[in-house]
Formats: C-alpha cells, sequence, structure tokens
C-alpha cells in the first residue's frame, strides 16, 4: 500500500508482518540483504556529509528501508509479530549505518537502538549552512579548467560539481513560460562554464558552439568538442607521409 504522496513510503496503519513476504512490504527483508551490507562507496568522515546523506537516501530507498530512519515507520506497540519485525529491519538498518561510517564515528552508532536516532544525531552533528558549501562548490566551479585531462575528464570532473551543487539548490519543476526561462538561461551559465574552461587549443570549435542558433544542450557541446579531440588524435597518429599526402 503507497503513500497518498507517492513517496515510496508506507503508512504504519495496516502496515502487518503477515506481508514480510511482500517485497512491497517495507519489513520485507531480501534474502541477499544481511548486516555486513555496505549501502554507500564512500563512507560519512563527517566532510562529506551531504553527498553521503544523498546517497544513503537512495540506497535506503531503493531497499525500501527508509522509513526506519525519517521516523515515518515508528517503532509499533502491538502485535508481537510486528514488534519482532520492526526490530529486525530496524537492526538491519543500523547495520547498514554503521558500514557507511569510517571506523573514528562507529561509536555514533554501535551502541544505538534506534536508527531514527542515530540519522539525526548525525544530521545534527555533520549537516551544515549549505551557504559555505554552495561557495565552495562555485568556486570550484570557476576554477576547474581542462589542463592535461581528455575532455571526457574534464567533463565529468566539472558535472560532478553542478550535480552536487544542483541536491543543494532545486529548481521548481511547475511548467509554465517563465519557468522554462528560467532553466535556459541556467543551462546557458553552465554551457558558458564549461566551454571557459577549455584549453586555448579549442578556441576555435568553442567560437563555432557559441554562434550556433539556438545554444546546444551541454550533452550536443560534448559530443562536438569529444568529436573535435578525437580527430586531432587519428591526425597526430598518421605517419607524416600520409598527412603530406592529405
Amino acid at each position: 500500500m503507497q503513500s497518498p504522496a507517492g513517496d515510496g513510503h508506507f503508512p504504519h496503519e495496516g502496515v502487518s508482518s503477515q506481508h514480510a513476504y511482500d517485497e512491497d512490504n517495507p519489513f520485507y527483508l531480501h534474502h541477499s540483504d544481511n548486516p555486513d551490507t555496505v549501502l554507500v562507496s564512500q563512507p560519512l568522515t563527517g566532510e562529506n556529509y551531504e553527498v553521503w546523506h544523498r546517497a544513503m537516501i537512495i540506497a535506503l530507498a531503493a531497499k525500501n528501508k527508509l522509513g526506519f530512519v525519517d521516523g515515518f515507520i515508528p517503532k509499533p506497540t502491538s502485535p508481537k509479530s510486528l514488534v519482532v519485525s520492526w526490530g529486525r529491519c530496524n537492526n538491519m538498518v543500523l547495520s547498514w549505518l554503521l558500514n557507511s561510517l569510517h571506523k573514528t564515528l562507529s561509536s555514533i552508532v554501535v551502541f544505538a537502538n534506534n536508527a531514527v536516532h542515530v540519522w539525526t544525531e548525525l544530521k545534527i552533528r555533520f549537516s551544515q549552512s549549505n551557504a559555505p558549501r554552495l561557495y565552495q562548490i562555485q568556486m570550484q566551479i570557476i576554477n576547474c579548467k581542462q589542463l592535461q585531462c581528455s575532455i571526457s575528464v574534464y567533463y565529468t570532473q566539472l558535472k560532478s560539481l553542478w550535480d552536487e551543487y544542483n541536491s543543494y539548490v532545486i529548481l521548481p519543476t511547475y511548467d509554465c513560460g517563465a519557468m522554462r526561462q528560467v532553466k535556459e538561461i541556467y543551462e546557458q551559465q553552465r554551457l558558458l562554464e564549461f566551454l571557459m574552461g577549455l584549453n586555448e587549443s579549442y578556441t576555435a570549435i568553442r567560437s563555432q558552439i557559441l554562434l550556433m542558433e539556438p545554444s546546444p544542450s551541454i550533452p550536443r557541446a560534448y559530443a562536438l568538442l569529444v568529436q573535435e579531440e578525437r580527430q586531432r588524435e587519428v591526425h597526430v597518429s598518421l605517419p607524416s607521409e600520409s598527412i603530406s599526402a592529405i
């Protein structure tokens, strides 16, 4: 039974341990779920809380266990079978949280008995105002240059910064003329940031992209630059005799 909001949560009322074999039930544990499972690639160190938090939300939601950390599925008082099922899932989530922390932070989890309390404690301890991090990200975007990197590596570095920035600043999703214009301006700014960081050897192709009407999307600009890069690689790899013949 999905929540009215369609957010993947399940209301506590009506959730029964009798349906623990139903994959849509939050009390369901897959045979591959075990306390040793590591849900995220980068453990929480304290400095990377926002990225870690986002990764954990995605992982827990995928396993239908987000309600055990955000308080949407509180500990029941009855029946006994439901209390037991909740405890089993809560302990599993606690283990996943423990596995996602740097060893220096493990004491936050190892003596805890409620995943919600751990989740809240981590947020209080490590969550910071967005403004300083947004400033840092914006400075990293400004200073992100291609240098010795390939177009692919440079674009990947820049896009990771854009994605993190977008996790803090989320544009409204409603569709109207003004909102579409805002999104177009936003995409235009991202395109300019991408082009500005290119090496000077790409001045010609950069000028061609800037003169295009309408402005190309970032994926289109990326494709044109990669094509240019590959053509250069082919040219360099050709024997001098072949180049002379051309």
